[in-house]
């Protein structure tokens, strides 16, 4: 009898847990995509006004962040001072691959920094400005509808998560 309550209540634990889990890597992806943002508003002032090569950029911005982003910029910076990628769009692909495809940011969100990565170095610095505006834009909408729909999303995982394990009660027991 003892065994079958602690089944029981691992059983609870351990899919409460999953609920809890990926209710939390909603709210990680929206707090990862809200700094990317405001790294991105430092780096475009630090082209705009400094006159910053992007390398140097990169360097200044992995200097002031912390974590998967930090490790993304001097990502970026080392492939463009070290000339191994051909465009700044194979750098950020490969910056990306290598620090970002184990965070909570979803392929999509990946796939349209690397969309931004391919707009740098091929255009004067107006046309830089405005696909840095282009990316600010649509990181802030992306980020308001996750907002909007954050507190739903992650109540309903949790709730998900508790319900599946009361689920797989009621069928062991």
């Amino acid at each position: 009898m003892i065994i079958r309550v602690m089944g029981s209540i691992a059983v609870l634990a351990a899919c409460g847990g999953f609920g809890f889990y990926f209710g939390g890597e909603i709210e990680r992806r929206i707090r990862l995509l809200r700094q990317l943002r405001s790294s991105m508003l430092v780096l475009r002032g630090d082209l705009r006004y400094l006159r910053s090569s992007l390398p140097e950029a990169f360097e200044a911005a992995a200097a002031r962040e912390q974590g998967e982003l930090s490790l993304f910029f001097s990502g970026l910076a080392e492939q463009l001072n070290g000339r191994l990628a051909q465009s700044p769009e194979e750098a950020f692909r490969n910056a990306s691959k290598k620090a970002l495809s184990d965070t909570a940011l979803r392929q999509q969100d990946i796939a349209m920094l690397i969309r931004f990565g391919s707009m740098l170095g091929q255009m004067d610095a107006d046309m830089q400005q405005n696909a840095f505006d282009w990316y600010l834009e649509q990181l802030k909408e992306l980020t308001e509808t996750l907002c909007a729909e954050e507190k739903k999303h992650v109540t309903l995982s949790k709730s998900l998560g508790i319900l599946a394990g009361i689920f797989l009660l009621v069928i062991l027991l």
